[in-house]
Protein backbone atom coordinates (compact mmCIF):
# COMPACT_ATOMS: atom_id res chain seq x y z
CA UNK A 1 0.00 0.00 0.00
CA UNK A 2 1.38 3.38 -0.64
CA UNK A 3 2.27 6.04 1.42
CA UNK A 4 0.03 9.29 2.02
CA UNK A 5 1.12 11.80 -0.71
CA UNK A 6 -1.54 14.18 -0.32
CA UNK A 7 0.56 16.47 1.80
CA UNK A 8 4.40 16.87 -0.08
CA UNK A 9 5.33 19.83 2.05
CA UNK A 10 4.61 17.84 5.23
CA UNK A 11 7.61 17.91 7.55
CA UNK A 12 6.96 15.98 10.41
CA UNK A 13 7.83 12.51 8.43
CA UNK A 14 11.49 12.79 10.30
CA UNK A 15 9.54 12.96 13.25
CA UNK A 16 6.85 10.52 12.02
CA UNK A 17 9.70 8.01 11.61
CA UNK A 18 11.07 8.32 14.81
CA UNK A 19 7.51 7.32 16.41
CA UNK A 20 8.47 3.92 18.93
CA UNK A 21 6.03 2.08 16.62
CA UNK A 22 5.30 -1.55 18.08
CA UNK A 23 7.88 -3.79 16.62
CA UNK A 24 5.16 -6.44 15.37
CA UNK A 25 3.52 -3.22 13.75
CA UNK A 26 6.40 -2.04 11.84
CA UNK A 27 5.13 -3.59 8.45
CA UNK A 28 1.55 -2.37 8.73
CA UNK A 29 0.64 0.28 5.81
CA UNK A 30 1.42 4.00 6.81
CA UNK A 31 -1.08 6.75 5.68
CA UNK A 32 -2.86 5.37 3.24
CA UNK A 33 -5.16 7.74 1.56
CA UNK A 34 -8.76 8.04 2.24
CA UNK A 35 -9.13 6.73 -1.22
CA UNK A 36 -7.49 4.07 -0.56
CA UNK A 37 -9.17 3.12 2.60
CA UNK A 38 -13.08 3.37 1.65
CA UNK A 39 -11.92 0.66 -1.13
CA UNK A 40 -10.74 -1.79 1.61
CA UNK A 41 -13.40 -4.28 3.03
CA UNK A 42 -13.87 -3.98 6.37
CA UNK A 43 -11.69 -5.37 8.94
CA UNK A 44 -8.92 -6.37 5.48
CA UNK A 45 -6.54 -5.31 7.61
CA UNK A 46 -4.84 -6.52 10.88
CA UNK A 47 -3.20 -3.29 11.18
CA UNK A 48 -3.01 0.50 9.92
CA UNK A 49 -0.50 3.24 10.94
CA UNK A 50 -1.37 6.68 10.61
CA UNK A 51 1.67 9.15 11.22
CA UNK A 52 1.15 13.51 11.64
CA UNK A 53 -1.22 12.97 9.08
CA UNK A 54 -4.45 14.11 10.57
CA UNK A 55 -3.36 17.19 11.49
CA UNK A 56 -2.81 17.96 7.93
CA UNK A 57 -6.42 17.15 6.34
CA UNK A 58 -9.58 19.12 7.06
CA UNK A 59 -11.47 18.47 10.33
CA UNK A 60 -13.79 16.20 7.83
CA UNK A 61 -11.03 14.28 6.15
CA UNK A 62 -9.60 13.71 9.21
CA UNK A 63 -12.28 12.31 10.98
CA UNK A 64 -13.40 10.16 8.30
CA UNK A 65 -9.84 8.92 7.60
CA UNK A 66 -9.50 7.87 11.10
CA UNK A 67 -13.52 6.33 11.18
CA UNK A 68 -12.56 4.41 7.91
CA UNK A 69 -9.24 3.15 9.34
CA UNK A 70 -11.25 1.55 12.18
CA UNK A 71 -13.46 -0.12 9.94
CA UNK A 72 -10.81 -1.78 7.80
CA UNK A 73 -8.18 -2.67 10.41
CA UNK A 74 -8.16 -4.40 13.27
CA UNK A 75 -5.74 -2.44 14.90
CA UNK A 76 -4.94 0.98 14.37
CA UNK A 77 -1.68 3.04 15.16
CA UNK A 78 -1.93 7.07 15.16
CA UNK A 79 0.95 9.56 15.94
CA UNK A 80 -0.46 12.74 15.92
CA UNK A 81 -0.45 15.96 17.69
CA UNK A 82 -2.38 16.72 21.43
CA UNK A 83 -3.78 20.15 23.21
CA UNK A 84 -0.97 21.65 25.00
CA UNK A 85 -3.16 22.07 28.16
CA UNK A 86 -4.27 18.50 28.50
CA UNK A 87 -0.04 17.84 28.27
CA UNK A 88 0.75 19.50 31.78
CA UNK A 89 3.80 16.97 32.14
CA UNK A 90 5.70 18.42 29.32
CA UNK A 91 8.28 21.44 30.66
CA UNK A 92 6.75 24.46 29.25
CA UNK A 93 10.71 25.11 27.78
CA UNK A 94 9.80 22.22 25.40
CA UNK A 95 5.92 23.31 24.25
CA UNK A 96 7.32 26.47 23.25
CA UNK A 97 10.21 25.44 21.62
CA UNK A 98 7.98 22.88 20.00
CA UNK A 99 5.02 25.47 19.28
CA UNK A 100 7.85 27.44 17.11
CA UNK A 101 8.77 24.84 15.20
CA UNK A 102 5.08 23.35 14.42
CA UNK A 103 4.04 26.76 13.48
CA UNK A 104 6.63 27.34 10.98
CA UNK A 105 6.39 24.28 9.37
CA UNK A 106 2.59 24.62 8.80
CA UNK A 107 3.31 27.55 7.41
CA UNK A 108 5.69 26.82 4.82
CA UNK A 109 2.67 24.04 3.85
CA UNK A 110 0.39 27.19 3.10
CA UNK A 111 -2.59 29.15 4.38
CA UNK A 112 -4.87 26.15 3.52
CA UNK A 113 -2.82 23.77 5.56
CA UNK A 114 -2.29 26.37 8.24
CA UNK A 115 -5.93 26.91 8.92
CA UNK A 116 -6.54 23.00 8.58
CA UNK A 117 -3.73 22.22 11.76
CA UNK A 118 -5.41 25.50 13.65
CA UNK A 119 -8.32 23.93 13.51
CA UNK A 120 -7.48 20.45 14.19
CA UNK A 121 -5.92 21.89 16.93
CA UNK A 122 -9.05 24.33 17.90
CA UNK A 123 -10.89 21.14 17.80
CA UNK A 124 -8.54 18.90 20.22
CA UNK A 125 -6.33 17.55 18.75
CA UNK A 126 -6.26 13.52 18.09
CA UNK A 127 -8.26 13.23 21.25
CA UNK A 128 -10.93 15.94 19.70
CA UNK A 129 -10.61 13.69 16.83
CA UNK A 130 -11.10 10.41 18.01
CA UNK A 131 -14.49 11.51 19.91
CA UNK A 132 -15.73 12.76 16.89
CA UNK A 133 -14.76 9.90 14.79
CA UNK A 134 -16.34 7.20 17.53
CA UNK A 135 -13.05 5.84 19.38
CA UNK A 136 -12.95 5.63 23.21
CA UNK A 137 -9.48 6.34 24.50
CA UNK A 138 -8.93 4.15 27.60
CA UNK A 139 -5.73 3.82 28.48
CA UNK A 140 -2.79 6.36 28.39
CA UNK A 141 1.55 5.29 28.90
CA UNK A 142 3.47 9.24 28.62
CA UNK A 143 6.63 9.23 26.34
CA UNK A 144 9.32 11.21 25.85
CA UNK A 145 9.17 12.72 29.37
CA UNK A 146 5.54 13.37 28.76
CA UNK A 147 6.17 15.16 25.23
CA UNK A 148 4.11 12.25 23.83
CA UNK A 149 1.54 9.65 25.30
CA UNK A 150 0.68 5.97 24.48
CA UNK A 151 -2.55 5.67 24.37
CA UNK A 152 -5.55 2.71 23.83
CA UNK A 153 -8.71 3.30 22.59
CA UNK A 154 -11.35 1.88 20.89
CA UNK A 155 -14.01 2.06 18.48
CA UNK A 156 -17.76 1.05 18.60
CA UNK A 157 -19.32 -1.43 16.15
CA UNK A 158 -21.90 1.70 15.90
CA UNK A 159 -19.35 4.37 15.38
CA UNK A 160 -17.72 2.15 12.45
CA UNK A 161 -21.10 1.32 10.50
CA UNK A 162 -20.65 -2.37 8.98
CA UNK A 163 -18.27 -3.40 11.43
CA UNK A 164 -19.03 -6.60 13.48
CA UNK A 165 -16.91 -6.21 16.34
CA UNK A 166 -14.73 -3.41 17.62
CA UNK A 167 -10.94 -2.07 16.74
CA UNK A 168 -8.40 -1.24 18.96
CA UNK A 169 -6.49 2.21 18.56
CA UNK A 170 -3.01 2.49 19.80
CA UNK A 171 -2.22 5.98 19.51
CA UNK A 172 1.21 7.97 20.13
CA UNK A 173 0.47 11.79 20.24
CA UNK A 174 3.07 14.50 20.25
Amino acid sequence: MKNFSGASFFPWSAVRDLVPWPADARSAPLNPSLAMLCALADGALSCLRLGYVLSCLSPEDAENMLREAGRCARVVLAADFRLAERNMETPAAVLAGFAAMAGTAFRKGGNAVFACAREYMRRGGLEGLARAAGMEITRRRSLLGGAAVLAYGTFSPVAVSGRAGSAGLWAAVW
